[in-house]
């Protein structure tokens, strides 16, 4: 009967949204360490501010 450990139903909505925010941050954080990796550090600040800005977001 409970052949899975993962929820499959609905997500409320403002949870969904709270799921893709955080899917989001951790794109960006692995974004920027590429960047940093690869020396490219304008870009690397860019991504910075956009985790920052996703982060307020996420309050």
């Amino acid at each position: 009967i409970h052949g899975n450990n993962q929820h499959i139903g609905k997500v409320p909505a403002r949870e969904g949204e709270i799921v893709l925010l955080k899917r989001k941050i951790e794109e960006l954080k692995e974004q920027l360490h590429q960047a940093v990796v690869s020396e490219e550090y304008e870009k690397a600040a860019e991504i910075r501010d956009s985790i920052k800005e996703l982060e307020k977001q996420n309050e």
